[in-house]
């Protein structure tokens, strides 16, 4: 896991997308590398969730996304929290332990992947705080979440708008295979959170 660090005024920083090869997959068998498209000139800014809106918190936007960066390890992310948000609190208790990383996101029919697992398509239209490896947590969106949340943080989603083209059956396949995956994936999260929020109500007191 790659766990955030967390700046005075509540931003946060980290690798959201750590790329892998062949050798190091993440858990759909799949992996990203330094030749991944992310389309990163689309958004100057991306919405910022908690577990891509698939567990307690909900859809709420809790930040937005305010940098981008390739470096050698994967793709960089630094996000400005919403300090009004009433998961602030938390997440900054999970920023403490060290339990917390990011995970990037797309829609359907922007993902692209080779028979080899490779990703080579992936344009990042969301980052989410979770608890799990951000290898293992990547998401596929819809286009109606993906408008919502572009929507809660002021930002115009005319730049995906233009791409929208009817998915293949191929890629239909794949996000039935992983809508599968992630109802399963969402209902362990859930769990894990709500026993991470257990612990830190009785070391904490709240």
């Amino acid at each position: 896991m790659s766990a955030l660090k967390f700046a005075e005024g509540g931003i946060i920083e980290g690798i959201a997308v750590p790329y892998g090869s062949p050798q190091h997959r993440d858990a759909h068998g799949e992996f990203f590398t330094s030749n991944t498209e992310f389309r990163l000139d689309w958004f100057t800014e991306r919405p910022l969730l908690i577990g891509h809106g698939l567990g307690v918190a909900g859809s709420e936007v809790v930040g937005k996304v305010v940098a981008v960066e390739r470096r050698p390890e994967g793709l960089w992310i630094r996000a400005q929290l919403d300090k009004t948000s009433r998961f602030f609190g938390k997440i900054r208790d999970g920023l403490a332990e060290g339990i917390l990383s990011f995970s990037s996101a797309t829609m359907a029919h922007l993902a692209k992947v080779l028979p080899s697992g490779e990703i080579t398509s992936w344009p990042l239209t969301e980052v989410s705080i979770t608890g799990s490896p951000a290898s293992r947590d990547a998401r596929i969106t819809n286009v109606r979440e993906a408008a919502a949340h572009y929507q809660a943080i002021g930002a115009p989603v005319a730049a995906f708008k233009m791409h929208l083209v009817p998915p293949s059956e191929m890629q239909l396949e794949y996000l039935a295979a992983t809508a599968e995956v992630n109802r399963v994936e969402a209902r362990a999260a859930e769990l894990e959170f709500r026993t991470i929020q257990a612990d830190l109500n009785r070391r904490f007191g709240r």
